[in-house]
């Protein structure tokens, strides 16, 4: 007696192309009527012009998301010998990222993994958004961004295309790095920091055998300056946290990231201005002259107040009852997207103005990747900006 078909096996695949579907075989499904995919869909109770994104785009995106797999293979297969790679191969994409961090606050150029840095960037909207008008530094990147965002489309050839020399050798003569991501990893061992207390200049290896280098976890340094704290990257980020509070006047730059552009605008820059103020209030310091809006003198009580504890500092913000006009002011849910969906609106987001105009016209706010994400990014983002925040130049072309 034959055994009963599993109903969880899978069907049996064969290279032998099936029966051609015609109306004559089809039995009721040629019933069906013919589809023509939508070019207009409702939103918000309003009809959009177009497609939001189309599928050249899309298919642009997958290329570039293919190319940063393939760029992954390639760092996880190095046969070559490289100065303080290391052999587990999650800690060594971890070490290759954080030298493409590296190079993305420098490049003028995009080699493809300062690339993958900047899409990942991209893909906070709100924040690639908000630094863009908040940072001088940063609006000639979001000017280049919407160069990217009309050329998806030519992603695919474009990332199959070798870099032309003069693109290789502008890099170079810019940036002093092999434009090649491998080469440059090769080559890439050290890096120079300022002591948050002195600002004395000390150059740092991203990695030591220790686990105590600049990309590693248990990073820290001890300044040649007498009194000065041991660096770790919470010290760092500390001194980065008091240098956003040390600034003063109304430029967009002297408010607090993550207060500039919000659902909330008005009510959060008030209420970030109000946050800054009451902390720094009981610290005297001279007035800062003329058009400076630094104040290092408060940085540096600020630093000293907390004995350069970034956990001291967060403390003073979660006392304080400007931050939770500003948690009030925060979204209360959000919903997750399937991955087909995700992929979609990842590709809408590289078109940030288009991005940025169509949520506001359709829903009325701007969308970001994770609205919950947005408030803890506000005390969380100091971690992440141990450079200037988000000033990053890529200011090239693709020829």
């Amino acid at each position: 007696m034959a055994s009963s078909p599993n109903p969880e096996q899978l069907p049996a695949y064969s290279g032998t192309a099936g029966p051609v579907f015609t109306p004559a075989n089809a039995g009721d499904d040629a019933l069906l009527p013919e589809y023509t995919f939508p070019t207009k869909f409702k939103i918000g109770g309003v009809f959009t012009e177009g497609l939001l994104v189309n599928i050249e785009q899309i298919k642009g995106h997958l290329a570039l998301l293919n190319a940063f797999s393939n760029l992954k293979n390639e760092v996880e297969g190095l046969t070559v010998d490289i100065k303080f790679m290391p052999k587990d191969l999650e800690k060594r994409w971890a070490w290759f990222v954080g030298l493409a961090v590296e190079r993305h606050w420098r490049t003028l150029s995009p080699p493809l993994d300062v690339l993958m840095v900047w899409h990942s960037y991209m893909l906070n909207p709100r924040w690639y958004t908000e630094d863009g008008q908040r940072i001088l530094a940063c609006k000639p990147l979001v000017d280049l961004g919407q160069v990217l965002g009309k050329e998806l489309h030519r992603l695919p050839s474009l990332l199959d295309s070798p870099p032309t020399e003069a693109r290789v050798n502008g890099f170079y003569n810019r940036v002093g790095l092999p434009f090649d991501p491998i080469q440059s990893a090769s080559v890439s061992h050290t890096k120079a920091i300022l002591c948050p207390r002195c600002c004395t200049k000390i150059v740092v290896p991203y990695m030591k055998s220790d686990g105590t280098g600049y990309l590693q976890t248990r990073f820290r340094v001890s300044c040649t300056t007498d009194g000065c704290p041991v660096i770790t990257k919470e010290v760092l980020c500390a001194r980065k946290l008091a240098e956003n509070l040390s600034c003063e006047g109304m430029a967009p730059d002297s408010y607090l990231p993550g207060t500039f552009l919000t659902e909330s605008r008005a009510a959060d820059q008030k209420a970030g201005k109000l946050l800054v103020s009451s902390i720094t209030q009981r610290y005297t310091v001279d007035p800062i002259a003329g058009d400076q809006r630094y104040n290092g003198e408060l940085c540096l009580k600020i630093l000293h107040g907390a004995n350069y504890s970034l956990a001291e500092i967060r403390g003073q913000f979660k006392k304080n009852k400007f931050f939770m006009d500003l948690m009030a002011s925060s979204p209360a849910s959000f919903f997750v997207p399937t991955l087909d969906i995700d992929l979609v609106w990842h590709t809408h987001q590289l078109m940030n103005a288009k991005y940025e105009a169509d949520c506001k016209r359709y829903v009325g706010r701007f969308i970001d990747q994770c609205v919950l994400f947005h408030l803890t990014h506000t005390l969380f983002i100091f971690e992440l900006s141990l450079h200037k925040p988000h000033c990053i130049l890529i200011l090239a072309s693709w020829t």
